[in-house]
């Protein structure tokens, strides 16, 4: 698609009415479809590779010469902000924020929270809880400064997921982006990188994304996220497998899981988003829908390209 049938796409998706709210009936079965999804596979992989805002952002440290602890203690507390904001409006606006000298004190992870930083009510709660626990004394069961300190305590990648999602602010799919945005910058140790239950963390990026492109359908034409996304997550298991032994073989399982992740992320909050959909990307030809609204229950509406059908989308958790 060139320019100007980008442009006249885009105008013909504003003309489009905003649907009324949808009465959403539990579907009776979702369907993961293997074809579609092999090929959203290969076609989203690059956008991952490509640099993104949390690279910048830790590119800063890295050029104010902040400490390993520093920037794994940064990381874990900023992943807990980004569930509900476009990460590239975070980390930019956090990046700004960073000071020459260093995190050393317990106040200088508050005041990033000042000044409009993105991020709900109740996820800076969970930040501001965390903070505490990272400056506790390690025998009243905080991190003594340093997140890594959490980390020395667990054996293995699953009790850490499981000692994670115990925490504020941090359930499954946060915890699975921890540990691999800490294992991506070398910041925790390599036992953590286990093939056998690396899974890829599933948001709504990657669910919109899907029904979009047809990798999942249901009875119904309507979804709720969280069973949404555990049909995604299982239906993509042993594909990535497959992609894994079959293209990169040389990396590890991790770094190809992140990857993806970065590219439905990238792909789902700057271009398929909600009310402002830019449909000129690299996946364009396989997409089966036009546009999508929101409203303030988090329902989204999606609508196909001839404007005939509707999936509908709850936030259920």
């Amino acid at each position: 698609m060139d320019k100007k049938e980008s442009e006249q796409y885009t105008l013909s998706m504003k003309s489009v009415p905003v649907p009324p709210k949808p009465k959403i009936a539990e579907p009776s079965e979702y369907h993961f479809h293997e074809k579609p999804a092999r090929e959203l596979l290969e076609r989203v992989y690059e956008l991952g590779t490509k640099k993104v805002s949390e690279d910048w952002f830790f590119d800063r440290m890295s050029e104010y010469e902040y400490s390993d602890a520093e920037k794994a203690n940064l990381l874990f507390l900023t992943i807990v902000l980004t569930p509900q904001v476009v990460g590239d409006q975070l980390y930019l606006d956090l990046r700004n924020k960073l000071r020459t000298e260093g995190f050393s004190e317990k106040g200088h992870y508050l005041n990033l929270l000042e000044n409009g930083t993105p991020g709900l009510k109740q996820q800076k709660k969970a930040y501001k809880s965390l903070v505490d626990t990272l400056f506790e004394p390690i025998e009243k069961g905080g991190w003594a400064g340093d997140v890594r300190n959490f980390f020395d305590n667990v054996e293995d990648r699953h009790e850490v997921i499981v000692k994670l999602s115990e925490l504020p602010g941090i359930r499954e799919k946060v915890g699975n982006l921890i540990v691999l945005d800490l294992l991506h910058y070398d910041l925790i140790d390599d036992r953590f990188r286990s093939s056998e239950d690396i899974e890829l963390p599933v948001d709504l990026n990657t669910c919109k994304i899907c029904i979009r492109t047809g990798v999942v359908t249901s009875d119904s034409d309507s979804f709720y996220a969280e069973r949404l996304r555990n049909s995604v997550r299982q239906g993509f298991s042993s594909l990535l497998d497959e992609f894994h032994k079959e293209n990169y073989p040389d990396l590890k399982k991790d770094e190809i899981v992140n990857t993806f992740h970065r590219a439905f992320f990238w792909l789902g909050s700057t271009l398929c988003n909600n009310r402002k959909t830019k449909c000129n990307c690299s996946i364009f030809d396989i997409c089966n829908t036009q546009i999508e609204y929101s409203d303030e229950r988090g329902a989204y509406t999606i609508v196909s390209v001839d404007n005939t059908k509707q999936c509908f989308l709850e936030i259920d958790d």
